[in-house]
C-alpha cells in the first residue's frame, strides 16, 4: 500500500515534470521538499524560505547538496573563503561582482585563455608575482590603460563596456549596433 505523503511526493514530481515539458515555469521548491541534509544546511533560513524567489530555492538547494558532500577540508577552504568575502567592503565586493560578471560574458574560449593565463601565473615564484604587480602599480593611468588595451588585443578580447549582464540560465545580451 503507498502512503499519502509518497503519493502526494509523486503528484508533485509528476506536475513539475509536465510544467517543465510544457516550458512553463516550475513551482517553487517548499521546504518540506528538501531532504533532511539540505535541511540541516540551510536551516538559519527557514524562516524566510517562502520569501526567496524560485531560482533562489533552488540555487541554496544545490549548494546544500554540494555542501553535504564536501570533504572537512573543503568544508574548511569554504569557510575561510567566505569569511575572507564577508570581511570585503561592500565597494570592493561589487567591483569583483562586476568583474566576474564581465568573465562570464566572454565567450567560453577566452575564458579558457584567461584560466590558462591565471593558471601560469599562479605557477609563478611569490617573487615573480609581486615583480609583475609593482611593476604594474608603477605605471600610471594612462600606460595601465595601454597595457590592458594592449592584452586584450593580444588575447583578442573586446572591452568590456557597460554590457548588460546575463544571469546564470540566460544567454549573454547582444552589444547594441549602430544604426
Amino acid at each position: 500500500m503507498i502512503n499519502r505523503p509518497m503519493l502526494i511526493q509523486v503528484y508533485r514530481l509528476l506536475l513539475i515534470l509536465s510544467l517543465a515539458a510544457t516550458g512553463l515555469p516550475a513551482l517553487a521548491l517548499e521546504w518540506n521538499d528538501l531532504d533532511s541534509e539540505q535541511q540541516s544546511v540551510l536551516k538559519p533560513y527557514r524562516a524566510q524560505w517562502s520569501e526567496f524567489s524560485a531560482d533562489r530555492r533552488e540555487q541554496l538547494a544545490r549548494g546544500a547538496t554540494r555542501w553535504a558532500t564536501m570533504d572537512r577540508g573543503n568544508r574548511a577552504q569554504m569557510q575561510r573563503r567566505f569569511a575572507r568575502w564577508q570581511a570585503l567592503p561592500a565597494e570592493r565586493k561589487r567591483a569583483l561582482i562586476q568583474r566576474f560578471d564581465e568573465f562570464r560574458n566572454l565567450p567560453p574560449e577566452q575564458q579558457q585563455r584567461l584560466r590558462q593565463k591565471q593558471r601560469e601565473f599562479a605557477k609563478r615564484t611569490p617573487e615573480e608575482k609581486k615583480k609583475l604587480r609593482e611593476r604594474f602599480q608603477h605605471l600610471d593611468k594612462s600606460q595601465k590603460t595601454e597595457a590592458l588595451e594592449r592584452l586584450k588585443r593580444q588575447r583578442n578580447l573586446r572591452p568590456q563596456q557597460n554590457r548588460p549582464r546575463a544571469r546564470p540560465g540566460q544567454q549573454r545580451p547582444q552589444p547594441k549596433r549602430g544604426r
